[in-house]
């Protein structure tokens, strides 16, 4: 079963591959031979997709719950798992283009890490196991404790960040190779 299913996701993989490369190669390459200028609005066509997570990660983390507000005596721990994913909204990337340099500075918009608490059989779960909380403030508790760690791990911004520069250049490679441009990040 294991086998067909990633058979399936390969041959829909190459499928899209071969949409990218029929859509946006093919008509850069007819365009090789003529003089044209790249402009920022070119670009951000290319580039124009509502959000993008440039990054997923599955966070397994242990957030403590308090007996008082003053967060000194910890009443119980809950164990969670939470899908973390850095969000970007690509309407907001710029482009300097450089005529003369024939050089493209990507301007990349702010990621946003957001997380979300997974609820299966194994997570939540409470330790001490008799720990009696109504869903929702479990819930409630495990994000901020994701939201909190995930905003302090500059780890998954890097990750996130060299994975958004690589989704630009992908997707305006073709115009700019074609151009002889030349992309340069700051």
């Amino acid at each position: 079963m294991e086998e067909k299913m990633l058979k399936l996701i390969i041959k829909v993989v190459l499928i899209i591959v071969l949409i990218v490369v029929a859509v946006i190669v093919l008509p850069a390459k007819l365009r090789k031979g003529k003089e044209s200028f790249i402009t920022s609005a070119t670009l951000m066509e290319v580039v124009d997709i509502s959000e993008l997570s440039s990054a997923k990660f599955v966070y397994n983390g242990i957030a403590k719950v308090y007996k008082d507000e003053n967060k000194q005596k910890i009443k119980s721990r809950i164990r969670y798992e939470a899908d973390v994913k850095a969000n970007v909204n690509m309407k907001e990337i710029q482009f300097n283009v450089d005529k003369n340099k024939k050089t493209i500075r990507p301007i990349l918009p702010e990621i946003k890490l957001t997380s979300n608490v997974i609820t299966s059989e194994n997570s939540p779960s409470f330790i001490p196991e008799d720990t009696k909380l109504e869903l929702k403030e479990v819930l409630l508790i495990c994000e901020q404790d994701a939201q909190e760690k995930v905003e302090n791990t500059p780890e998954l911004m890097k990750v996130a960040k060299e994975n958004l520069k690589n989704t630009v250049e992908a997707l305006i490679f073709p115009i700019v190779e074609s151009n002889g441009y030349e992309i340069i990040w700051e």
